[in-house]
């Protein structure tokens, strides 16, 4: 199990958390679609790396999902929906996507720079359409920044969870930190923590660009916020032909 798989989990939590659901799903949906009109693009097979909510609310009968824990799978199931598990280095799924999602900030779960571009690779070999993504603004970013997300709550009823990241900055590696993760609900439970490691923008356009992509787009009036931080990332969609 991936760190990001683990990391997928807490999502996957919070999200069934949420009394709002409905309102979660159409929000996400809403950046997804402005990204098809902007590319005039109509995927088929999507594949969704980790939870995402915007998996439950596709079209599509079958959902392809990897990175993903055994009850989201169940859940996404009870939805009504077939759920097909791909292996990311499975040769039979090359060039078999239409679009690969890779939400809250995946490519920044990594040990080192080189297992960043082989995960990038992957997804480029998965897909003839498009890679849509999310990164912070790390070039950019305040110190103060770097060490906390903002913490979220999400409320049930009377009930209330609280989500807080912590950072851990590795002070021999500027670009490196390890992520856990702490919710405060009727107990304190801790998650992590995570390997992770900034991807900048130049960064993400050259692996994808060596892995023969076509454009790469920093969309400037998407903004996408994950479940339990409130903290806002970048949208970007990579397209291949």
């Amino acid at each position: 199990m991936t760190d990001f798989n683990k990391f997928s989990n807490i999502l996957f939590d919070a999200y069934m958390r949420h009394t709002r659901q409905p309102e979660v799903l159409t929000k996400k949906a809403e950046i997804f679609n402005t990204i098809f009109e902007i590319h005039n693009f109509t995927p088929e097979r999507i594949l969704f790396l980790g939870f995402s909510p915007m998996a439950l609310a596709c079209k599509s009968t079958i959902t392809y999902v990897a990175d993903i824990g055994d009850d989201a799978v169940d859940y996404i199931k009870s939805r009504g929906k077939e759920v097909v598990i791909v292996e990311l280095d499975d040769k039979k799924y090359t060039k078999f996507f239409d679009c690969v999602v890779a939400m809250d900030e995946h490519f920044t779960f990594a040990i080192n720079e080189g297992q960043q571009r082989t995960r990038v690779e992957l997804c480029a070999a998965l897909t003839t359409g498009l890679i849509i993504t999310t990164l912070r603004d790390y070039k950019n970013q305040e110190y103060k920044d770097r060490e906390f997300s903002q913490p979220a709550a999400i409320r049930n009823g009377a009930e209330a969870t609280a989500y807080l990241e912590y950072h851990n900055l590795d002070f021999r590696d500027r670009t490196a930190w390890r992520t856990t993760v702490f919710e405060l609900g009727e107990e304190l439970q801790k998650h992590g923590p995570y390997a992770r490691r900034a991807m900048f923008f130049k960064q993400l356009a050259k692996y994808t660009k060596d892995a023969g992509a076509t454009d790469f787009v920093v969309h400037k009036n998407l903004m996408y916020k994950s479940l339990i931080k409130k903290n806002y990332e970048h949208v970007i969609s990579i397209k291949f032909e």
